[in-house]
Protein backbone atom coordinates (compact mmCIF):
# COMPACT_ATOMS: atom_id res chain seq x y z
CA UNK A 1 0.00 0.00 0.00
CA UNK A 2 1.46 3.34 -1.42
CA UNK A 3 -0.42 5.57 1.55
CA UNK A 4 -0.81 5.05 5.17
CA UNK A 5 -5.07 4.84 5.63
CA UNK A 6 -6.49 6.91 8.77
CA UNK A 7 -9.97 5.87 9.82
CA UNK A 8 -11.75 7.03 12.35
CA UNK A 9 -14.72 4.92 13.80
CA UNK A 10 -17.32 6.58 16.47
CA UNK A 11 -20.96 5.70 16.74
CA UNK A 12 -23.43 4.60 19.27
CA UNK A 13 -22.84 2.58 22.60
CA UNK A 14 -22.40 -1.20 21.38
CA UNK A 15 -23.18 -0.34 17.78
CA UNK A 16 -20.37 -2.32 16.50
CA UNK A 17 -17.17 -0.14 16.84
CA UNK A 18 -14.86 -2.73 18.63
CA UNK A 19 -15.81 -5.63 16.16
CA UNK A 20 -15.25 -3.26 13.37
CA UNK A 21 -11.54 -2.58 14.78
CA UNK A 22 -11.22 -6.02 15.55
CA UNK A 23 -12.28 -6.83 11.89
CA UNK A 24 -9.61 -4.54 10.61
CA UNK A 25 -6.99 -5.62 12.46
CA UNK A 26 -7.34 -9.12 12.01
CA UNK A 27 -8.20 -9.06 8.25
CA UNK A 28 -6.19 -6.26 6.92
CA UNK A 29 -3.45 -5.97 9.54
CA UNK A 30 -4.30 -2.45 10.94
CA UNK A 31 -3.32 -1.40 13.55
CA UNK A 32 -6.00 -0.25 16.39
CA UNK A 33 -5.55 3.32 18.88
CA UNK A 34 -8.37 3.64 21.14
CA UNK A 35 -9.32 6.36 23.80
CA UNK A 36 -10.53 3.36 26.16
CA UNK A 37 -7.27 1.87 25.78
CA UNK A 38 -5.26 5.18 27.62
CA UNK A 39 -8.20 5.32 29.99
CA UNK A 40 -7.88 1.92 30.88
CA UNK A 41 -3.74 2.38 31.53
CA UNK A 42 -4.57 5.43 33.50
CA UNK A 43 -7.63 3.56 35.46
CA UNK A 44 -4.99 0.75 36.30
CA UNK A 45 -2.22 3.43 37.29
CA UNK A 46 -5.25 4.94 39.92
CA UNK A 47 -6.34 1.78 41.11
CA UNK A 48 -10.02 2.25 39.85
CA UNK A 49 -12.45 -0.03 39.04
CA UNK A 50 -12.62 -0.68 34.94
CA UNK A 51 -16.32 0.16 35.02
CA UNK A 52 -17.75 2.39 32.11
CA UNK A 53 -18.67 5.01 34.23
CA UNK A 54 -15.07 5.62 35.43
CA UNK A 55 -13.85 5.42 31.60
CA UNK A 56 -16.70 7.96 30.84
CA UNK A 57 -15.73 10.46 33.94
CA UNK A 58 -12.20 10.12 33.61
CA UNK A 59 -11.86 11.25 30.16
CA UNK A 60 -14.64 14.09 30.80
CA UNK A 61 -12.13 15.25 33.51
CA UNK A 62 -9.40 15.18 30.77
CA UNK A 63 -11.33 17.03 28.28
CA UNK A 64 -12.81 19.76 30.66
CA UNK A 65 -9.18 20.35 32.59
CA UNK A 66 -6.61 20.01 29.06
CA UNK A 67 -9.22 20.45 26.34
CA UNK A 68 -11.64 18.67 24.33
CA UNK A 69 -9.07 17.10 21.78
CA UNK A 70 -6.43 16.26 24.55
CA UNK A 71 -7.04 12.42 24.38
CA UNK A 72 -7.09 12.43 20.49
CA UNK A 73 -4.09 14.32 20.14
CA UNK A 74 -2.20 11.47 22.65
CA UNK A 75 -3.97 8.85 20.07
CA UNK A 76 -2.48 10.89 17.07
CA UNK A 77 1.12 10.78 19.16
CA UNK A 78 1.11 7.12 19.84
CA UNK A 79 0.09 6.40 15.68
CA UNK A 80 3.30 8.09 14.89
CA UNK A 81 5.21 5.29 14.74
CA UNK A 82 3.29 2.66 13.69
CA UNK A 83 4.48 0.79 10.64
CA UNK A 84 0.65 -0.69 9.38
CA UNK A 85 -0.73 0.87 6.49
CA UNK A 86 -3.86 1.13 8.16
CA UNK A 87 -4.67 2.86 11.45
CA UNK A 88 -7.72 2.64 13.00
CA UNK A 89 -9.23 4.97 15.12
CA UNK A 90 -11.34 3.84 17.65
CA UNK A 91 -14.07 5.55 20.14
CA UNK A 92 -14.01 9.08 18.60
CA UNK A 93 -17.12 10.52 20.97
CA UNK A 94 -16.78 14.62 19.84
CA UNK A 95 -16.41 17.03 17.35
CA UNK A 96 -13.20 18.60 18.92
CA UNK A 97 -11.75 15.14 18.86
CA UNK A 98 -12.87 14.83 15.40
CA UNK A 99 -10.66 17.92 14.45
CA UNK A 100 -7.56 16.33 15.77
CA UNK A 101 -7.48 13.28 13.48
CA UNK A 102 -8.98 15.40 10.48
CA UNK A 103 -5.07 16.82 10.52
CA UNK A 104 -3.97 13.31 9.31
CA UNK A 105 -4.29 12.67 5.25
CA UNK A 106 -6.78 11.44 4.13
CA UNK A 107 -8.76 10.94 7.31
CA UNK A 108 -11.77 9.03 7.10
CA UNK A 109 -14.38 8.83 9.40
CA UNK A 110 -17.14 5.65 10.01
CA UNK A 111 -20.40 5.76 12.36
CA UNK A 112 -21.73 3.08 12.83
CA UNK A 113 -25.51 3.04 13.98
CA UNK A 114 -27.84 0.03 15.31
CA UNK A 115 -31.33 0.53 16.84
CA UNK A 116 -31.76 0.93 20.28
CA UNK A 117 -33.13 -2.47 20.97
CA UNK A 118 -30.34 -4.45 19.11
CA UNK A 119 -27.89 -2.45 21.22
CA UNK A 120 -29.42 -3.31 24.34
CA UNK A 121 -29.72 -7.18 23.53
CA UNK A 122 -26.12 -6.87 22.99
CA UNK A 123 -25.36 -5.26 26.62
CA UNK A 124 -26.84 -8.77 27.54
CA UNK A 125 -24.21 -10.48 25.94
CA UNK A 126 -21.40 -8.22 26.28
CA UNK A 127 -18.42 -9.19 28.79
CA UNK A 128 -15.83 -6.07 27.28
CA UNK A 129 -16.66 -3.84 29.90
CA UNK A 130 -17.01 -4.66 33.66
CA UNK A 131 -20.67 -4.00 35.18
CA UNK A 132 -22.37 -4.14 31.48
CA UNK A 133 -23.52 -7.81 31.48
CA UNK A 134 -25.83 -7.50 33.92
CA UNK A 135 -26.87 -3.85 32.98
CA UNK A 136 -31.09 -3.15 32.70
CA UNK A 137 -32.04 -1.28 30.21
CA UNK A 138 -32.38 2.04 32.48
CA UNK A 139 -28.59 1.75 33.22
CA UNK A 140 -27.77 1.46 29.60
CA UNK A 141 -30.26 4.22 28.80
CA UNK A 142 -28.10 6.22 31.60
CA UNK A 143 -25.04 5.13 30.22
CA UNK A 144 -25.95 6.10 26.47
CA UNK A 145 -26.83 9.90 27.97
CA UNK A 146 -23.77 10.43 29.72
CA UNK A 147 -22.02 13.58 28.97
CA UNK A 148 -19.04 11.88 27.53
CA UNK A 149 -21.44 10.19 24.61
CA UNK A 150 -23.50 13.49 24.41
CA UNK A 151 -21.86 15.04 20.89
CA UNK A 152 -22.20 11.05 19.14
CA UNK A 153 -24.92 12.17 16.85
CA UNK A 154 -23.73 15.31 15.95
CA UNK A 155 -20.54 13.15 14.45
CA UNK A 156 -23.15 11.14 12.59
CA UNK A 157 -23.14 14.21 10.33
CA UNK A 158 -19.49 14.40 9.66
CA UNK A 159 -18.97 10.96 8.99
CA UNK A 160 -17.11 9.84 5.24
CA UNK A 161 -19.20 6.74 5.74
CA UNK A 162 -22.63 5.63 7.47
CA UNK A 163 -22.84 1.87 8.23
CA UNK A 164 -26.31 0.44 10.22
CA UNK A 165 -25.25 -2.49 11.58
CA UNK A 166 -28.61 -4.70 11.81
CA UNK A 167 -27.62 -8.04 9.99
CA UNK A 168 -25.18 -10.85 11.30
CA UNK A 169 -21.44 -10.70 11.83
CA UNK A 170 -20.75 -11.69 7.99
CA UNK A 171 -22.80 -8.78 6.83
CA UNK A 172 -20.99 -6.40 9.16
CA UNK A 173 -18.06 -7.33 7.63
CA UNK A 174 -18.96 -7.14 4.03
CA UNK A 175 -20.15 -3.86 4.43
CA UNK A 176 -16.78 -2.86 5.85
CA UNK A 177 -14.61 -4.20 3.66
CA UNK A 178 -16.95 -2.02 0.75
CA UNK A 179 -15.90 0.96 2.96
CA UNK A 180 -12.41 -0.02 3.19
CA UNK A 181 -12.24 -0.65 -0.23
CA UNK A 182 -13.46 3.11 -0.92
CA UNK A 183 -11.07 4.46 1.14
Amino acid sequence: MANKKYIGISGQILAGKSTAAEFFVGSFKAEFFEFSALLEKLLNLLNLPLIRTNYQNLGEFLRRAYGGDVLAKALVKASKGSSSDILVFGGIRAVEELEAFKKLPDFKLIYISAPEELRYERVLERTEKKGEEASSFEAFKEAENHPAEKELNKLMNFADFKIENTGDLETFKKQLTEVLEKI
